[in-house]
């Protein structure tokens, strides 16, 4: 599978290593930007564990991390950053994923939802591509407090599948977080590393 940028857009279809930004950060601190007339969420939600509400208030805000590691292989990409807000009745989040260069936007790589599946007991993560790649997964809690993420994609121009996995350690403004491809076998090949700070 081949992702290439392509003219002053970030991207005709998304490169590969992008889909290592799954859902690893969440972000913005105004509760909604519904309005005065929006709908208070209920006081009592039953299904989701106090964890995923706890992960949600801690990581919204805005994210940046530098990629001076990789800037030569990502268009002269000098930082990533991912911002994120509440979605509606602050029972999930929706974020977004971007590039940046000489301190400016340029331009947005995915849309991220995250949110609780009350059916299936899970943290639901879904990110959507410039090119309409398409990845879904769920995150698992681990004893140390770290998530981990298995998601499959689907590419939006040929439609071809792949699972990537990604790991992340939230420590007060500071998260850590690392990508895997994933082979047919389910063993975990490690891709990039980055290290995020909260910049909002």
């Amino acid at each position: 599978m081949s992702h290439r940028f392509g003219g002053n857009r970030p991207g005709a279809s998304i490169p590969r290593f992008l889909l290592s930004f799954g859902m690893l950060a969440v972000m913005s601190t105004a509760p909604s930007s519904a309005g005065s007339n929006s709908i208070s969420p209920p006081t009592v939600w039953a299904g989701a564990p106090d964890w995923v509400t706890e992960h949600w208030e801690e990581m919204v805000g805005t994210w940046v991390t530098s990629n001076a590691k990789y800037r030569n292989l990502d268009q002269g990409l000098d930082e990533y950053g991912m911002q994120w807000r509440w979605g509606v009745g602050q029972r999930s989040l929706v974020g977004r994923l971007y590039g940046i260069r000489e301190d400016k936007e340029v331009g947005d790589f995915w849309e991220f939802r995250e949110y609780w599946h009350p059916g299936e007991q899970k943290l639901i993560a879904v990110q959507y591509g410039v090119d309409g790649t398409f990845g879904t997964g769920s995150h698992e809690r681990k004893p140390d407090g770290s998530l981990e993420t298995l998601q499959k994609f689907h590419n939006g121009t040929t439609g071809e599948a792949s699972s990537l996995g990604h790991r992340s350690l939230l420590s007060g403004d500071e998260q850590t977080t690392d990508s895997f491809d994933v082979d047919e076998a389910g063993k975990w090949i490690p891709k990039r590393s980055y290290v995020w700070f909260r910049r909002s």
